[in-house]
């Protein structure tokens, strides 16, 4: 979709909507990083309980709307702790690894428990040492971080698509 996507509810509220009238052979989903954005009180969005149960309806959900379809999840990148407190984006902490580490980890087991394959984009962060081309804020990637990013996403599609024919 051309919107953001945000968190697991919200995917999960318009996964009709987005793909009642297409028939894809592959369906590359991420969410997370908007889960466990960190409120004013000190929680996460959404406890690791209820990601669980968002994530295991989306993929249950897809898994039963285009059997046929590869699904892969995409692990949520890590962040940049320290950037986030002096930005002046955020000027706190909003998310930490901890967290991002905790959501993958129900992430991956869910995505294995409904049979979609995954692309860990956390892993290919820190190897690529593309953790050096987030934006002051700490989360968000700079324009050449997101062109890396990209890249790799359409590659391990490309691979996924081959793999599926």
């Amino acid at each position: 979709p051309e919107e953001n996507c945000q968190h697991s509810e919200f995917l999960l509220e318009n996964l009709d909507n987005w793909l009642k009238v297409r028939k894809p052979d592959l369906i590359h989903v991420n969410c997370g990083l908007h889960d466990a954005m960190i409120q004013a009180d000190g929680t996460c969005r959404f406890t690791l309980e209820q990601y669980e149960q968002n994530v295991d309806a989306i993929l249950k959900q897809l898994t039963a709307d285009h059997p046929n379809a590869t699904i892969v999840f995409a692990l949520t990148t890590p962040v940049n702790e320290a950037n986030q407190v002096t930005s002046e984006t955020y000027g706190r902490l909003v998310r930490r690894n901890t967290d991002v580490d905790a959501y993958n980890q129900i992430a991956a087991a869910s995505a294995a428990k409904h049979g979609a394959r995954i692309n860990d984009l956390n892993t290919f962060v820190k190897q690529s040492r593309l953790d050096s081309k987030l934006r002051d804020d700490g989360v968000h990637f700079l324009p050449e971080g997101s062109k890396v990013l990209g890249e790799h996403v359409a590659d391990v599609i490309r691979q996924f698509l081959k793999s599926h024919s």
